[in-house]
């Protein structure tokens, strides 16, 4: 009875509590880091030279492997000449613009990682654009990344309990395990961790 009260009513806010934390810092990082490297360009040749060249470089990847795949498939599964559908636009176009987030907590709150990044390169141009103006900023900027890093380590070293309480969660949910042997499993594979 107490281990069934303790993964009834404590497990469940400590995981949710934990991956909160997690999806939050993790966010900061992504939205520190690409601000820290867009800023530690210096400035807007350098931006400007390097993005068209990163830029270059993986749509020439994507289309090299776009047509490779296309071409292993065909191989694998022949196409037939009846049926089909039409690509649909508006279905891109949606996609295309879910990329923007409707404000600036929105991406930070949802954890969505394609706003995070289109607003920390936002952000970043905007700073670049008048880095003169903005030192103090960049040096703000770049030490919450040191610090948001920091804490990601920290992060690092209590994984392994993350995993064995997540991992106990889910077997404590399943109603073909017993609550009573549900414990071994994510016990193991904390000790191996």
């Amino acid at each position: 009875d107490t281990l069934s009260v303790l993964l009834d009513t404590v497990l469940p806010p400590v995981s949710s509590a934990i991956m909160g934390f997690l999806s939050a810092v993790s966010g900061m990082l992504i939205a520190l880091s690409i601000l820290s490297g867009i800023v530690g360009m210096g400035n807007m040749a350098t931006l400007n030279r390097l993005g068209k060249t990163l830029l270059i470089h993986v749509t020439l990847w994507m289309v090299i492997l776009a047509v490779l795949l296309v071409g292993i498939l065909g191989l694998i599964f022949p196409v037939s000449g009846s049926g089909g559908g039409g690509f649909d636009f508006s279905s891109l176009w949606t996609m295309l613009l879910g990329i923007i987030p409707s404000s600036l907590i929105d991406p930070f709150n949802s954890g969505n990682a394609l706003q995070i990044l289109f607003l920390s390169i936002i952000v970043g141009i905007i700073i670049l654009r008048s880095i003169d103006k903005l030192e103090p900023i960049v040096k703000i900027v770049e030490g919450l990344n040191l610090i948001v890093q920091d804490m990601m380590m920290l992060i690092l070293k209590v994984l392994p309990l993350v995993i064995f309480i997540s991992l106990l969660e889910l077997f404590s949910g399943s109603s073909d395990i017993q609550l009573g042997t549900v414990y071994k499993f994510p016990l193991v594979l904390f000790i191996l961790s």
